[in-house]
């Protein structure tokens, strides 16, 4: 319920600003993706989290071991 809810608005807003963000910048794509892609570890994340979190990489085509 409520969790599901607050991990879809928050992996909302970071992608929202990954795809507005320039490369040039002092916090890149690859750290907000980095940060999306940590997602996955933290314990409490629904597995509909996880789901879109691998979406959301795939889609920025974002590579784990880029970090």
């Amino acid at each position: 319920g409520y969790t599901l809810i607050y991990y879809l608005g928050a992996i909302s807003q970071l992608k929202t600003m990954v795809k507005n963000m320039k490369d040039d910048t002092s916090f890149t794509k690859k750290d907000l993706l980095m940060i999306i892609a940590n997602i996955k570890s933290w314990n409490d994340a629904p597995d509909e989290i996880k789901g879109l979190v691998d979406d959301i990489l795939e889609e920025f085509d974002y590579k784990e071991n880029n970090q």
